[in-house]
């Protein structure tokens, strides 16, 4: 990133995981069905159904 567009950026922190599970706890408790998904290598997807396409990039 500090190469493309002049930021730096610490690899190591976890901001985005502690507010995906904010988002999780607000949007998926007590929900029938879970919204926010983990998508191993990819990053996060967001919705009722699994996007097949996201879990074969790689």
């Amino acid at each position: 990133m500090q190469e493309v567009w002049n930021l730096s950026f610490d690899t190591t922190t976890n901001v985005v995981d502690v507010y995906i599970n904010y988002l999780r706890k607000k949007v998926d408790d007590g929900a029938p069905q879970k919204l926010i998904h983990t998508v191993r290598g990819v990053g996060y997807e967001f919705g009722a159904g699994r996007i097949p396409a996201l879990r074969r990039v790689g």
